[in-house]
């Protein structure tokens, strides 16, 4: 069969197992398919276990999960893979939330109006079912207004400006 295929799919299969609760299916699936993605070096597949990874709490990798979330938005944004960028930045976004919130709203903002501006849907439920809780409380933490002007400022920071922040 086709290792890369394979992985490629285990990284889908983790985000879904963390949507529906399985967590421990989900860190199993995201480990596997980030061995496969390193094994047959696909930035993007690295990328996307990352996230998958990463979503599931503390993470064996240099810088924990922040690191592990940052080299992800390094390998998509090296290939030029947007989906992968808006992705990682967002699951960044909300894994920042709880120490900077006010970056967590800068890159949030960044994400989404990249989504936007490219068309690109987030279809990842497990890192909406991660993301949305987390950046919530930090909306609520920080105050509404401020938050909503933090992601303004995010909203328009142009492209390589998003991957350098979150990078």
């Amino acid at each position: 069969g086709d290792q890369h295929m394979y992985g490629s799919w285990l990284s889908f299969d983790a985000d879904l197992a963390y949507a529906m609760g399985e967590r421990d299916q989900s860190c199993r699936l995201s480990t596997e398919a980030l061995a496969i993605a390193r094994g047959v070096h696909c930035l993007s597949c690295e990328s996307h276990a990352l996230g998958s990874l990463a979503i599931n709490g503390p993470v064996d990798e240099e810088g924990g999960q922040t690191g592990a979330l940052r080299r992800a938005v390094r390998l998509v944004a090296s290939i030029g893979e947007v989906l992968g960028v808006i992705s990682s930045v967002r699951v960044l976004a909300a894994t920042a939330a709880e120490d900077d919130a006010q970056l967590a709203a800068r890159l949030f903002g960044g994400s989404e109006a990249l989504r936007e501006r490219t068309g690109i849907m987030f279809l990842l439920p497990g890192r909406e079912a991660y993301s949305a809780p987390l950046l919530a409380d930090a909306r609520v933490r920080i105050g509404h207004e401020a938050w909503d002007e933090l992601v303004a400022e995010g909203r328009r920071l142009p492209y390589a400006e998003l991957v350098a922040l979150a990078s």
